[in-house]
């Protein structure tokens, strides 16, 4: 959780490019656009069919592709005559980013560009010019974004021109101070207060005094209707997170430390915080009305016959007595829902449940890992299913092993006793 957590605050913040020659990816479903109509005047011998791939992000492990993401890849569908090829991504906020790439001994696949880095959630047009030995333009196409932004919504805000009693999402600026990085006009970084009183609905989560950089913190993941009530700026990528000013304030109200949950919130004083370090969006919270997960133990508490979601304790097999290393928890009982399937390794099989899945599955106070759960029948579920990786599916488990022992081989695992794939 942390670290998936913190690479999703993170994502995006250092605009600068790697460049490779690389094929799309087979994985997302690529994004493509026909040639444009040669000019005969400037161009010899075009290749129409040629086209301009976009090779989204890989999916998340439940399956998704958000465009709060940068691509993999843009490349051209497959290689064309010519000394080079230059492409130009202009965005809705007129800046432009280009590169320029050369001819390659290993060009077979076209040219490509790693992981460029502008947003996929800004409306941009990508433009690819085919270049000749003396810099002629030999042919050039187009992709038009997918992304329709609409620059005058209510929450967003433009870095270049935002100030000071401007009002975003009902909220007021009181203190702005964003900038742009040296030499890297699609970014902006800095803190932006705002004044005003706002409701959202979230999951939470009472971070531990042994997690990094987020200690004893209460943080918010705002459920996707309520994104549109908390301001962001349009170079924004990241997930819509906060956390609490007050945290204090409110620990009797979420649970023990490791606690997650369903929460409303009303909060104010919101500070938008994108900087390139280890640090967040936080707000004051007013009031809150937090229903706790119902799956959580606390595994220095927990006894042979307790019941947690239904499923009861049946053994505890000790094996340390440090945070890192404790033991084996077995419970019996049974659960059903949907989410990810993905391999631990090539002959481990393993499940990330959707949320309303994984408040079945029981899970430790002081365990942050997160919720998946690997088969104890890898076997027969890889026989069945095939490579599973990153494919979505229905999963019914029982007999689960909580697994917490300082050595490689541990993790959760459960008898997989149904399982389909939904995506075939």
């Amino acid at each position: 959780m942390r670290h998936s957590l913190l690479r999703l605050l993170l994502s995006g913040m250092i605009l600068t490019g790697c460049w490779a020659n690389v094929p799309p990816s087979d994985k997302p479903e690529p994004t493509t656009a026909p040639a444009a109509s040669p000019d005969s005047s400037r161009q010899t011998s075009p290749d129409e069919s040629v086209s301009i791939v976009i090779t989204p992000a890989s999916p998340k492990v439940d399956g998704t592709i958000t465009l709060h993401e940068f691509p993999e890849a843009i490349s051209l569908s497959r290689q064309v005559p010519g000394a080079a090829v230059a492409f130009t991504a202009r965005l809705a906020r007129d800046e432009t980013v280009t590169w320029r790439l050369g001819t390659d001994e290993d060009a077979a696949d076209g040219w490509s560009v790693l992981r460029p880095h502008f947003p996929l959630n800004e409306a941009y047009v990508i433009t690819a010019e085919v270049l000749g030995d003396s810099g002629e333009v030999l042919q050039t196409v187009t992709l038009d974004s997918v992304v329709a932004l609409d620059r005058n919504a209510p929450h967003l805000f433009d870095e270049r021109s935002a100030k000071a009693g401007d009002v975003v999402a009902g909220m007021t600026i009181t203190s702005f101070s964003m900038t742009p990085f040296p030499d890297m006009p699609l970014s902006y970084a800095g803190i932006v207060e705002f004044a005003g009183e706002t409701t959202v609905k979230a999951t939470y989560q009472h971070f531990g005094a042994e997690t990094e950089f987020l200690a004893n913190a209460i943080c918010f993941h705002v459920d996707p209707e309520y994104e549109t009530r908390l301001p962001r700026s349009l170079g924004d990528e990241r997930a819509t997170f906060f956390c609490a000013k007050n945290a204090d304030a409110i620990r009797a109200h979420v649970g023990p430390a490791g606690s997650t949950g369903h929460a409303t919130v009303i909060l104010d004083h919101y500070t938008f915080d994108y900087r390139p370090t280890e640090t967040w969006n936080r707000a004051t919270v007013v009031k809150i009305d937090a229903e706790p997960d119902p799956n959580l133990f606390d595994e220095t508490a927990v006894k042979t016959g307790d019941v947690v979601a239904e499923w009861t304790v049946t053994a505890i097999e000790k094996t340390g007595n440090t945070y890192h290393d404790f033991g084996i928890i077995r419970f019996s009982g049974e659960a059903r829902g949907t989410g990810t399937f993905y391999q631990e390794n090539a002959e481990t099989v393993c499940f990330e449940p959707d949320r309303s899945f994984a408040v079945k599955i029981p899970r430790s106070l002081q365990e942050p890992r997160g919720t998946g759960v690997c088969a104890a029948n890898s076997r027969d579920v890889l026989a069945k299913l095939g490579n599973v990786t990153n494919r979505r599916g229905e999963l019914v488990i029982s007999d689960y092993r909580y697994d917490k022992r300082d050595s490689i081989d541990s993790f959760n695992q459960a008898v997989f006793v149904d399982y389909r794939l939904l995506d075939r």
